[in-house]
């Protein structure tokens, strides 16, 4: 393994992961030089939708903008939602109402058993009708999930959107994770623990790392396999989608 000093990967870090096709190509046009793809992606991703058709009242981070667990992030004008529940609380108080006075009548033999079961029933009803009502209301708010920032913004105030409705792309930034795909047979020297580091060029300068896991299969027309890591650093100012070179430590590699 006398090639092992030499060793140099270049990565792209990006959201997203690489096809083995891309990393295929990328092998062939590196020749000598081994120089592979790769990305560091966000721990979590997602892309909040509507859960009520409403005009939104406010949306509380532009792109680029963190935030953190259980902020508001989206509001909407669910005064017709407000007044649904309202209605509801008013038909559960009339049902409870009526049974009330069924029961006490029954106690006069006034009305048979089944009048005051149906009584019942239709509490019962009313009250899940008002769980439903409850429910939407509950989905007025936005509220973020994790820790992050704001990747997309697909809304704005005012506008009306439909239940289903993209609003929001935002990823959580709270340990971000390098991702390479490297030829198989270099397993035989990566291994959970090996240092790397990181030369990011939006930055220009260069971050120690260590990788924390290998993917759990051989792709088996490229023969590649993906390598994470994370940095070992204090990194402000690193984001998703910066590129950057990484090199592994030969030392640490030999057997």
């Amino acid at each position: 393994m006398s090639w092992l000093p030499a060793l140099v990967l270049t990565v792209a870090l990006v959201i997203g992961g690489l096809s083995p096709a891309a990393l295929a190509t990328d092998i062939r046009e590196a020749g000598d030089d081994m120089a592979v793809r790769g990305r560091m992606v966000a721990p979590g991703r997602a892309v909040l939708s509507a859960q009520v058709s409403a005009p939104i009242r406010s949306v509380t981070r532009r792109v680029g903008e963190t935030f953190r667990q259980g902020d508001t992030l989206v509001a909407f004008d669910c005064r017709r939602i407000e007044a649904q529940v309202a209605a509801a609380r008013a038909v559960v108080a009339a049902a409870e109402t009526s049974l009330a006075s069924l029961r006490r009548m029954y106690s006069l033999k006034s009305v048979g058993e089944a009048d005051v079961e149906l009584a019942e029933a239709e509490v019962r009803k009313t009250r899940a009708e008002l769980a439903m009502q409850t429910v939407d209301a509950s989905y007025c708010t936005v509220a973020a999930p994790f820790d992050g920032r704001v990747v997309a913004r697909m809304v704005a105030p005012h506008e009306s959107v439909a239940a289903g409705s993209e609003l929001l792309a935002i990823v959580d930034e709270g340990d971000m994770e390098v991702e390479v795909l490297v030829p198989s047979a270099w397993l035989r020297f990566v291994t959970v623990g090996l240092p790397f580091s990181i030369a990011m060029d939006a930055t220009g300068l260069r971050y120690a790392a260590e990788v924390t896991r290998l993917g759990g299969e051989i792709d088996p027309v490229s023969q590649s396999v993906q390598v994470f890591g994370r940095l070992t650093e204090a990194a402000d100012g690193v984001l998703t989608g910066m590129s950057g070179r990484v090199t592994f430590d030969p030392a640490a590699a030999q057997p």
